[in-house]
C-alpha cells in the first residue's frame, strides 16, 4: 500500500511541473477557454491532495468498510459548502477569488480529506510502513501497479477526452455556451450516480472473490449481504 501511494505522489508531484503548466496553457488555448487557466493551475499544485486520498479511499473499501470513504468525502463536502461562497464571492473582509476561490476550496477540502484517509489507513487498518524498501521490491510492487492501472487509466480517460472535444465545438459560441455546457453536464451526472455508486461498491466485494478465485454473481451477492 505504501509503495502505491508513493508512486502515485511522486507520478502526480511530477507531472505538477514546468510541463503541466505547459500543456495547461496549450489545452485551454486550443478548447478556446483561457479564462480557465488560472482555476487549472491551482488545481495542479494540489492534485497530490486529490489523488492519495482517492487511492487511500479505494484501499479502505478493499478491507470491506464503504462507510468510512463515504464519510470522508461527505466532509470534503461539506468544506466546500462552506468555502465556496467565501472565496468566490468574498463577503466582508474577504477578497472576491471567483473560480480561483473555488479551485482553492476543493484543494483545502481535498487536503483534508488527505489526512483523514491517511490516518485511517496508519492508526486503524494498520497499511501503512515507514520502513523504506528495497528498490527490486518497488520496481515489482510497481510493475504490477501498472499491469492494471495503464488498462484502467486507458478506459477512464474516455470520457475527459470526449468532454475536451465537445467543449471545443462549444466553445465557438463564447465562454456562456460553455459555462452552460458545464452546468448541464453536472446535471446529467446525477442520473448515472445510483449506476456509479453501485459499481463503487461492488469493486471491493469482486476483488476480494477474486482473491479467494469465488467467481460467480453467486458469490458476489453473497460477500455483498454478509458485509
Amino acid at each position: 500500500m505504501n509503495q502505491i501511494l508513493i508512486f502515485k505522489d511522486i507520478h502526480k508531484l511530477i507531472l505538477s511541473g514546468r510541463i503541466m503548466y505547459d500543456i495547461n496553457n496549450f489545452i485551454f488555448h486550443y478548447i478556446g477557454n483561457d479564462c480557465f487557466k488560472r482555476n487549472t493551475s491551482i488545481w495542479y499544485w494540489g492534485m497530490p491532495f486529490v489523488v492519495i486520498p482517492m487511492v487511500g479511499n479505494n484501499a479502505i473499501r478493499a478491507t470491506g468498510d464503504t462507510r468510512t470513504p463515504s464519510l470522508i468525502m461527505i466532509v470534503a463536502i461539506l468544506i466546500n459548502i462552506v468555502l465556496d461562497p467565501v472565496l468566490i464571492f468574498g463577503p466582508g473582509p474577504f477578497h472576491r477569488l471567483e473560480l480561483a476561490g473555488a479551485a482553492i476550496a476543493t484543494v483545502i477540502a481535498r487536503a483534508v480529506t488527505l489526512v483523514v484517509s491517511l490516518l485511517v489507513l496508519w492508526r486503524r487498518e494498520k497499511m501503512l510502513s515507514f520502513e523504506m524498501p528495497r528498490l527490486q521490491e518497488v520496481l515489482e510492487s510497481w510493475k504490477r501497479i501498472l499491469f492494471v492501472g495503464i488498462p484502467a487509466a486507458g478506459t477512464l480517460i474516455i470520457i475527459p477526452l470526449a468532454t475536451g472535444i465537445v467543449t471545443r465545438l462549444v466553445s465557438a459560441y463564447g465562454a456562456e455556451s460553455v459555462a452552460g455546457f458545464g452546468v448541464a453536464s453536472r446535471i446529467e451526472m446525477f442520473a448515472g450516480t445510483p449506476v456509479i455508486a453501485l459499481s463503487t461498491v461492488l469493486i471491493p466485494f469482486i476483488g476480494q472473490n477474486l482473491g479467494a478465485f469465488w467467481f460467480g454473481l453467486k458469490g458476489i451477492f453473497a460477500a455483498a449481504t454478509l458485509a
